[in-house]
């Protein structure tokens, strides 16, 4: 039987003592500077993405009065804003250039409904994963890596705090 290639598949094989394991490497176009060019528009569409979720997590706090429901989206409140901060300056880092302020916004969704849009913010916060997961793909060095490293761990973070929200709020139904 013939041994499969894995560095084909984009898997890595990492011997160890006992057995072997496959990691998997995200797999890269031959052109790094198209990914960097990509990973900037990306950063830039974010700033204003992290402004919105902040905003829409607001209106949030608007829809309960739980003590504890309140300090877990202040917190993600909290780190949305360090996220935006965080692009911004990997943003200048990267172009040389500073985003100006938007002062408009495209938040018209109104629902009164809590779970509904803790639903939402579950959904935006998964996406984010992924667009995040993308960024840190094109990161020409180690310190813009982590950077987006920490803010695509604390989208994780934020999607299982609102996993947490949804179901303690269908247990109160």
């Amino acid at each position: 039987m013939e041994a499969i290639n894995f560095s084909n598949l984009g898997y890595i094989k990492y011997p160890n003592n006992v057995c072997t394991y496959n990691y998997y490497k995200y797999p890269r176009t031959n052109n790094n500077n198209d990914n960097l060019k990509e990973a900037i528009d990306l950063i830039k569409k974010s700033v204003e993405n992290e402004k919105e979720d902040a905003k829409f997590y607001e209106l949030l706090l608007s829809l309960t009065t739980d003590k504890e429901d309140i300090d877990i989206i202040n917190s993600i409140i909290s780190d949305e804003k360090k996220h935006r901060k965080m692009l911004m300056d990997l943003y200048y880092e990267l172009t040389q250039n500073r985003l100006l302020e938007s002062r408009n916004s495209s938040m018209s969704d109104n629902m009164l409904n809590y779970r509904k849009n803790l639903q939402k913010a579950l959904m935006g916060e998964l996406d984010a994963v992924k667009k995040y997961r993308k960024i840190m793909a094109a990161m020409p060095d180690k310190e813009k890596y982590s950077v987006i490293m920490e803010i695509l761990t604390d989208e994780l973070r934020h999607a299982n705090l609102y996993n947490f929200l949804i179901t303690k709020s269908m247990q109160m139904v």
